[in-house]
């Protein structure tokens, strides 16, 4: 019978490390999650060697991890002060929204314009709705279990505001409730349309606002302020492809959050993002960075006129 060595155990656990890398969905407690499948494979191919043994835990991590919601811890302070939890999909954690704005956030503390200390995490999965987010409830475990949160972030899957809005209305409804008996405040992420149907976004901007207004959630315009920045600044490219976005696509979203949710301009922070390996940071260009901040820093000027 074929035995699961140390070794191997340990080269299994760096190549489940790199697929996930690869696909830029970081998560916890990887070592609990391949126990569990090394046990599920072992009592099933008793017989293959290490190697296949191997190959077969990645194929069923891989194929679990494709289908169910991670959870990827941002910052943790002791006593924080600021606690944020994301809830979506890849908008969400293509370039790591969230890390961008706990880049932003930290970059202010530091100025003194607001207080330090954040808790920030998301619970995500590529291509996730709500509603699949609802039914799985790793979500509302984290949003129960793992606080106390103060704003949690719903972000829904790019197709849904244009196709099936009721859906939309009533899981992100069910999520508020559930949010506001937690303690926490829901946040609606407004999302942008594919490059190839910028016609959409008119349809998307409608059914994040209706949904914040039927849930009593703040919104964060970000589709709105890219339709601006594609406007005034259409060098700027804000799309890797035709939904997800690029560096500055995400910068620009992480901006537009933080204005919202601190009331104040992010003009002149930090033009930080993290690198493709999500251990260092690389800088924006200067100029595009100025423009960004100041495209988000109008929510602000709406929000007074309003």
């Amino acid at each position: 019978m074929a035995v699961v060595t140390m070794s191997n155990r340990q080269r299994v656990l760096e190549l489940i490390g790199e697929t996930f890398k690869s696909k830029g969905v970081p998560f916890d407690e990887v070592a609990e999650l391949i126990d569990k499948h090394l046990d599920l494979v072992l009592a099933q191919h008793e017989n293959a060697s290490e190697e296949q043994q191997a190959n077969l835990v990645i194929q069923s991590v891989a194929q679990w991890a494709a289908q169910h919601p991670v959870v990827a811890s941002i910052a943790d302070d002791t006593n924080a002060k600021t606690r944020i939890l994301f809830l979506g999909n890849s908008l969400t954690f293509e370039n790591n929204v969230p890390r961008i704005l706990h880049l932003l956030l930290e970059n202010a503390a530091q100025k003194g314009d607001i207080e330090p200390g954040f808790k920030i995490a998301m619970v995500i999965q590529a291509g996730l709705t709500l509603e699949q987010h609802w039914k799985y409830e790793v979500a509302a475990n984290v949003l129960k279990q793992a606080g106390p949160w103060d704003i949690v972030v719903l972000q829904e899957q790019s197709a849904r505001p244009v196709e099936e809005p009721a859906k939309m209305f009533d899981y992100g409804q069910e999520f508020a409730g559930l949010i506001r008996s937690a303690g926490a405040k829901p946040v609606i992420f407004g999302t942008w349309a594919m490059s190839n149907q910028p016609g959409d976004q008119t349809q998307i901007s409608w059914a994040c606002s209706t949904l914040a207004n039927l849930a009593n959630a703040d919104l964060i315009p970000v589709g709105d302020c890219w339709t601006k920045a594609k406007q005034i600044a259409p060098s700027i490219n804000l799309y890797k492809d035709l939904i997800h976005p690029s560096p500055e696509g995400s910068y620009l979203a992480a901006c537009c959050f933080y204005a919202v949710l601190t009331g104040k301009s992010p003009v002149g922070l930090s033009a930080q993002i993290p690198d493709a390996e999500e251990k260092l940071t690389i800088t924006l260009n200067a100029s595009v960075a100025s423009q960004l901040q100041s495209i988000a820093a109008d929510l602000l000027r709406k929000t007074d006129n309003d």
